[in-house]
């Protein structure tokens, strides 16, 4: 991403994040992780994940979050760790399989406040759906960068905004 690019991006971001009539959702899936043992179900983050999750964090420096979102796996934790950090926040698991109960949390616990949520390929596109978005998002599984940015108004309706941080994926082979 150029700079020009990535300073509208902040500069739309720091926007959408004053705005209190709304409710802000950032939806990122996790950095990249360690595929040397296909066993291994909860892998850390690659160097390059631990490069994305301080980009994150780069990207969310002006969004005051009011809570954190991630799964019980160390990728989306250690994801989340950089912007928790500068926030002083401590991520919340919500209970697992169920994006309609997440989604009640972030409508109701959190009006007005900007929230980041980190999941994975195949959790976010059914949390975008429950968020009110029609439009259907397919995420590679060597896809990282996507970050979406989600406004629920005072009425529910919710917008979104599709943009990308830090290294660009070239995505291959989709979920």
């Amino acid at each position: 991403m150029g700079m020009k690019a990535l300073l509208c991006s902040i500069f739309v971001l720091v926007c959408l994040g004053t705005v209190r009539a709304q409710t802000t959702v950032y939806l990122v899936r996790h950095g990249e992780k360690d595929r040397s043992n296909p066993k291994n179900r909860d892998p850390s983050l690659t160097k390059a994940g631990k490069v994305r999750a301080q980009a994150l964090a780069d990207t969310l420096r002006s969004v005051k979050l009011t809570a954190i979102y991630v799964t019980d796996y160390k990728r989306t934790r250690n994801t989340a760790a950089p912007v928790a950090k500068q926030g002083g926040l401590t991520p919340r698991v919500p209970e697992p399989g169920q994006p309609s109960k997440l989604v009640g949390h972030l409508r109701d616990d959190h009006k007005g406040g900007d929230v980041l949520v980190v999941g994975h390929s195949n959790t976010l596109p059914a949390i975008l759906r429950e968020l009110g978005i029609k439009k259907r998002f397919g995420i590679a599984l060597d896809e990282y960068d996507n970050l979406f940015v989600v406004r629920i108004a005072k009425d529910g309706k919710a917008t979104i905004l599709h943009l990308h941080y830090g290294k660009r994926d070239a995505p291959k082979k989709k979920d």
